[in-house]
């Protein structure tokens, strides 16, 4: 210990001690339970044993960011599959439409179809997958805070025939059902801002060995639903003059 003839000449610039001058020698014992800080607005601070010991002062859902001190919400990553889950999922919606056969049904098939009419006359092979995952924002009975920030979503689907043109994903605008067909959809689907968005959100494809599971990153257009969206799902449609049918399992499947 320091000599020392007044108090002032003891402090060590620790916060966390009571520093004293006692018979010309310094004095350092623990101030344990007094207010400390390390800078940070998003902890609590307070002595303990000569130390400043810090704990996270945000809500439960949210954790202090140590370089910004303010406090972000806790990613949570939830997932969605058929007859998975506790409880467990049935919110799968999937069929798909086809002008070659306008009045049929296949919401039961096994086996989902996007292809594209075969050029220059062969319009009724068209075909387009519709596909939904009902019951994921709060609004449908669903885990989502309808407004959360979405960072990334992704869409697997069980490749079983490869394509080189693969798929356009529209989110769909209007209602449909397992039962819808094309002709009960007026022509299939329309990518015209009405029935669906004119734009894709994502475009997707798997050329390669199969079976194969592939992902689709599909984030803009979960984030679109989580901001009050339109929650109707996905339309697949051939990209532009591509006649290769892509294939993968229905929920049925």
């Amino acid at each position: 210990s320091q000599g020392c003839g007044v108090n002032p000449e003891c402090n060590d610039g620790n916060p966390c001690t009571d520093d004293a001058c006692s018979g010309g020698v310094c004095q350092h014992t623990n101030a344990d339970g007094s207010a400390c800080s390390d800078g940070i607005a998003c902890t609590n601070d307070v002595c303990s044993s000569g130390s400043c010991v810090t704990t996270s002062a945000c809500p439960v859902g949210r954790t202090c960011n140590l370089g910004t001190g303010s406090c972000d919400a806790t990613p949570v990553t939830v997932s969605f599959q058929q007859g998975v889950g506790t409880p467990v999922y049935s919110g799968s919606v999937d069929t798909f439409v086809h002008a070659g056969l306008p009045t049929t049904d296949n919401g039961a098939a096994a086996t989902l179809i996007v292809d594209g009419p075969l050029p220059p006359s062969g319009l009724g092979d068209e075909r387009q997958i519709l596909l939904r995952f009902d019951t994921l924002f709060t609004s449908q009975g669903g885990p989502i805070p309808d407004g959360a920030t979405i960072t990334s979503a992704t869409l697997q689907v069980n490749i079983t025939n490869p394509s080189v043109d693969g798929a356009e994903l529209h989110r769909m605008l209007v209602p449909w059902t397992a039962s819808s067909t094309w002709n009960s959809l007026t022509n299939g689907v329309q990518r015209d801002g009405i029935e669906s968005v004119a734009a894709a959100d994502v475009t997707s494809l798997w050329n390669g060995t199969v079976p194969q599971l592939h992902t689709i990153t599909v984030t803009s257009s979960v984030a679109a639903w989580s901001a009050g969206g339109v929650k109707q799902g996905w339309v697949f449609v051939t990209p532009g003059t591509g006649s290769d049918s892509w294939q993968f399992d229905s929920a049925e499947g």
